[in-house]
């Protein structure tokens, strides 16, 4: 038996699955990530600890199945994207702070690209409209605010491309993550030096740019030491880590589009070539084309939130009972009316890249002294579904075909979140079988770079499989129209309060 490995750094959890040639789930382990809030705006994670993390897992899962390290033919890696990872001339890392994809401190220099027009200059050329996630955006924050360090860095990495470095000693980046710098030229594929000059960073520190299925390189013996991989094991470029999701989740399929619900909430189709609306984002494919997409950077993050903050009782009787604590909020939420008896949520805990402001916050809207925590758990998933219906509503404005939702991650194993996504998306909502989504994904692109697979489409179709159809309930149809168009309406309002109240906070 032949194996793959797959490894995904979230911003929650990092993990490693062993797969076999059959893509069943051999052994995995995981280990809890956390974001880091400095200050606002700030949101940052600690590179120094990926690594350990995969190294024990690795050599965990290899004491535990006694799998010849020799018989795991590739290595696919994927993470949560942008962030930039500096590394000096010996590739030691300089900076473990690393800003993640929802870090918004760039917002200053955002603004300065709007005043001084430079941002229309840059959108034909990069294919989406300048904002805080972007890579190229963080380097360029490093070099005006921690010149030093900028001046010390030898390549910028992205998360994903520093565990594929750690690995082969090879310093490289695929066009999923070359995309969202705002650096590259989505016509040529390869970085625009005007992009660049107009950022203004230096080209000599960005990494070439190879296919997110080609082999970069080869476990290295000091990895190998490390790891107990087997020196020389084959380890694929890779994608980040939403459209690795995006890959194996069916996005190519068609009149198709895939809801990604994880930390974050993405609602994504394919597209031949970049649509270029500024309320939408623009990634390349892993494999052919264009994931035209627009993120909420909250979803799995807000509902952490309230389970932590409001729910120590719940959490408590759950574990006690030796539940999933999610299992038992969702049963509360299942037990709600739908509409959650007129409480709204505005699920901006961490501010909006498009279609609102970086100062966005999220609220309740409703609440009374009878307010309860189903209630309020009710009004959390049914929020996350209107703010990303706003997405669908406008890929189906710019004449993108939408019959169906692939929902997948964390959220599609609830049940109840799915049948509230199909009530207000008003679309049959498709949940898949295994939802190891991204790590599987990364897996089967190492396999397709060493040949396992005879093309990307032939691995997906080898591990893609329908769990469960949600149709619409008719009777919530009304509802729920009613109450989306309130939620739009209270969002509109409050974002002059945001921005006043960011001037002092």
């Amino acid at each position: 038996m032949k194996y793959m490995l797959g490894i995904d750094i979230g911003s929650q959890s990092l993990r490693v699955f062993l797969f076999d040639e059959k893509l069943e789930a051999v052994s995995h382990r995981s280990t809890a990530q956390y974001i880091e809030v400095e200050r606002p705006l700030w949101a940052t994670q600690n590179a120094n600890l990926w690594w350990p993390a995969i190294c024990g897992s690795i050599r965990s899962i290899l004491g535990e199945t006694g799998v010849d390290p020799k018989d795991i033919l590739s290595v696919g890696c994927c993470a949560h994207m942008h962030g930039a990872v500096p590394l000096d001339k010996q590739g030691e890392l300089l900076d473990e702070n690393i800003q993640l994809y929802c870090d918004k401190r760039t917002y200053e220099l955002v603004g300065r690209l709007y005043q001084d027009g430079t941002a229309e200059e840059l959108y034909e050329t990069a294919g989406n409209i300048p904002a805080t996630s972007w890579f190229g955006l963080k380097i360029r924050w490093i070099r005006e605010n921690q010149p030093k360090l900028y001046d010390a860095i030898h390549k910028v990495l992205t998360p994903k491309d520093y565990i594929n470095f750690k690995l082969t000693g090879m310093a490289c980046i695929d066009p999923t993550e070359a995309s969202g710098s705002l650096l590259l030229d989505v016509a040529t594929g390869q970085w625009s030096d005007l992009l660049i000059r107009k950022i203004g960073i230096d080209r000599e520190k960005l990494p070439a740019i190879v296919p997110a299925t080609a082999v970069v390189g080869e476990v290295s013996r000091q990895a190998a030491a490390e790891t107990g991989l087997y020196p020389g094991t084959k380890v694929a470029a890779g994608s980040g880590d939403m459209p690795t999701s995006m890959y194996i989740s069916g996005i190519h399929r068609k009149n198709v589009i895939v809801d990604l619900s994880a930390t974050t909430g993405v609602i994504a189709c394919h597209s031949r070539h970049p649509i270029l609306d500024r309320r939408l984002l623009n990634i390349h494919s892993p494999v052919s084309g264009w994931i035209v997409y627009r993120s909420l950077d909250g979803s799995g993050a807000d509902y952490r939130w309230l389970r932590d903050t409001l729910a120590a009782r719940e959490v408590y009787e759950a574990e006690k009972a030796r539940a999933d604590p999610y299992d038992y909020l969702s049963s509360l939420a299942e037990k709600t009316p739908a509409g959650a008896n007129g409480l709204l949520f505005l699920p901006h805990f961490l501010g909006e890249r498009t279609m609102g402001s970086m100062h966005s916050r999220g609220a309740f809207i409703g609440l009374h002294l009878g307010t309860e925590l189903p209630i309020m758990t009710r009004a959390l998933l049914e929020g996350v579904a209107f703010d990303l219906k706003r997405t669908i509503d406008v890929l189906e404005a710019d004449n993108v075909r939408a019959e169906v939702v692939h929902h997948v991650s964390g959220a599609a194993k609830s049940p109840v979140w799915s049948q509230i996504k199909a009530d207000i998306y008003q679309k049959p909502v498709y949940t898949l079988q295994g939802n190891e989504d991204s790590v599987l994904g990364a897996a089967l692109l190492g396999g397709v770079a060493v040949g396992l697979f005879s093309s990307p489409a032939e691995a997906v179709d080898a591990a893609f499989s329908i769990k469960d159809i949600f149709e619409p309930n008719p009777c919530n149809k009304q509802l729920y129209e009613d109450l989306y168009h309130a939620f739009c309406q209270a969002h509109d309002a409050l974002q002059p309060v945001y921005e006043r109240l960011s001037i002092h906070y």
